[in-house]
């Protein structure tokens, strides 16, 4: 199964949840979305 969340932006997240919970897909989400954000 997978995630796939658009942003809108230059951007896609697209996260593999097959073998990890969804706290870690969050923790995923949030630190992708961090180092992102620190780029623009």
């Amino acid at each position: 199964m997978k995630a796939h969340i658009d942003r809108g932006s230059n951007y896609d997240l697209v996260i593999d949840t097959s073998h990890i919970s969804m706290e870690e897909v969050v923790e995923d989400v949030l630190d992708k979305m961090r180092r992102v954000s620190e780029k623009v």
